[in-house]
């Protein structure tokens, strides 16, 4: 926090760059506002529930995948069984709720 009060601010320029290729949801207003009226026809992300749902998804799909070569070891066979039957069924989920829909935004050329 010291080094963000002590050190001068990021140039406008580098923050429109980093919203227009990673394009976040939260209080970007002012950099938004900017990038906006550089160029009008710029789609904004605005997809936050759909990926807070899949954050969620997300974590307990990677527990089940640590989750499950424990259980393996300590001979848990039915937590094993059900971790890998979560992890498909969530593979599955995320494949088609996240996985299919990344390009939906334009790419930005390097």
């Amino acid at each position: 926090m010291a080094a963000s009060l002590l050190t001068a601010p990021t140039p406008s320029a580098v923050l429109c760059d980093f919203y227009r290729q990673v394009k976040p949801w939260g209080f970007w207003g002012p950099i938004r506002e900017a990038v906006l009226q550089q160029d009008p026809s710029f789609r904004v992300n605005s997809s936050f529930k759909r990926d807070m749902m899949n954050v969620a998804l997300g974590i307990i799909w990677q527990t089940s995948l640590v989750a499950l070569p424990m259980f393996l070891i300590f001979h848990r066979f039915q937590s094993a069984a059900l971790c890998l039957l979560l992890a498909v069924y969530l593979s599955l989920v995320l494949k088609r709720t996240w996985w299919n829909r990344l390009g939906e935004f334009d790419q930005v050329d390097s």
